[in-house]
């Protein structure tokens, strides 16, 4: 028996986490939110006991990346 998704929302919060999504995946309580230091999350829990099974961050991009242009190729002015 699996305990309800209210009793993941509240292990969640407790940890800090906001939670975006719960789901069930390969067996497991699947997790994808924001963790207390802001960090985006994948985890997958234990479905009896809620115990973390795998926990896995995602990185951020960097936002100058997104608007960097490509250097001009006309010629630079004597």
């Amino acid at each position: 028996q699996w305990p309800p998704r209210t009793a993941v929302q509240s292990m969640a919060t407790q940890r800090g986490w906001q939670v975006e999504r719960i789901g069930i995946d390969d067996g497991c309580y699947e997790v994808r939110g924001t963790d207390a230091q802001g960090q985006r999350f994948k985890a997958k829990l234990d479905p009896q006991t809620l115990e973390l099974v795998k926990f896995k961050t995602k990185k951020r991009r960097k936002d100058s990346d997104a608007q960097t242009t490509p250097p001009s190729s006309a010629p630079a002015a004597p």
